[in-house]
């Protein structure tokens, strides 16, 4: 496969591959993700209850995950982990308390409050995140009106002192 042809997949998304045209440039094969994995490994081996606790506590982030998403991409996912995780520090810090094993995380993730402060906080990182886009789209389009008024105002004010405009130019009404 040629050069071109990787970089063109690769833009497509179908592969975690990216490749640069450039010569000398580097691959880069996903770093971000052998990072997490080596990182989930380790507190698996070193803070087993720890991973089951953290395991249950960020199980609707697969959900969130999973919703499609092409203008957002991957920035929910992040914020509900944020919020997930900030939510999750009360729960860790009861587990380190005390034993820290596997039996009490269990114990831990049976109990509503604990396990449902995080699933909430996953939830409201998600509806912020979303919310975020729309009331963005919202100002920029309450700004351009607003805009667009002021300058038929000022249109209006010069066809006033110096006459209407050629038909030529015919001006948009306003809404």
């Amino acid at each position: 496969m040629s050069r071109k042809a990787v970089t063109e997949t690769a833009v497509a998304g179908k592969t975690g591959l990216h490749v640069s045209s450039e010569p000398g440039a580097r691959h880069r094969l996903g770093g971000g993700l052998w990072w997490g994995g080596l990182c989930c490994g380790g507190l698996i081996v070193l803070a087993p209850g720890s991973a089951i606790l953290l395991l249950g506590m960020l199980l609707p982030l697969v959900l969130v995950a999973a919703i499609p998403d092409r203008h957002a991409g991957p920035k929910v996912v992040q914020a509900s982990l944020l919020f997930g995780l900030a939510a999750s520090v009360h729960g860790l810090r009861a587990l380190w308390q005390d034993e820290a094993t596997p039996a009490l995380a269990l114990a831990m993730l049976r109990q509503p409050q604990t396990l449902f402060t995080a699933w909430i906080a996953i939830a409201g990182g998600w509806l912020m995140s979303e919310c975020a886009g729309l009331v963005l789209r919202l100002s920029v389009d309450f700004a351009a009106a607003s805009q667009r008024r002021s300058l038929m105002q000022e249109i209006r004010a010069i066809e006033e002192e110096w006459g209407p405009m050629p038909a030529s130019a015919p001006l948009p009404p306003l809404r």
